[in-house]
């Protein structure tokens, strides 16, 4: 699946959650990506639970901004730079503005029928 988000100056950023992400992602880092995406959201249902306004403060932000970029290229592949070049060239992306999709199509790209229900903060299969 391919989802578009707009950057504060409507510009367009393409992710893409295919199989591909996965080895995009490790390729790149050099990190197992499921880790990570279970380590993020985990802690986002934490922050559910806490009731806390501050997501930022109990984030590793580095790794949103690696699970973006590698959304980013897995949707166009040749045009998309490396992470520093990209968030350069598209310096009003925030990555953390769009948590939600950004680890819903990370999950999803392992299952279209595995999520994490962030409101509730709890794993469902469908």
């Amino acid at each position: 699946m391919i989802k578009t988000i707009f950057t504060e100056s409507d510009k367009e950023i393409k992710l893409s959650n295919a199989a591909a992400f996965l080895l995009v992602y490790k390729q790149q880092f050099k990190r197992e990506p499921l880790k990570d995406i279970m380590e993020i959201s985990k802690k986002m249902e934490v922050v559910d639970q806490e009731n806390s306004n501050d997501l930022v403060a109990n984030m590793d932000l580095e790794v949103v901004y690696n699970l973006a970029w590698a959304l980013a290229k897995t949707a166009n592949y040749s045009k998309v730079s490396d992470p520093i070049s990209f968030y350069i060239e598209n310096e009003d992306f925030k990555p953390i503005e769009h948590i939600d999709t950004i680890i819903s199509m990370a999950l999803t790209s392992i299952s279209p029928d595995f999520e994490i229900d962030i409101e509730k903060g709890s794993e469902e299969k469908n």
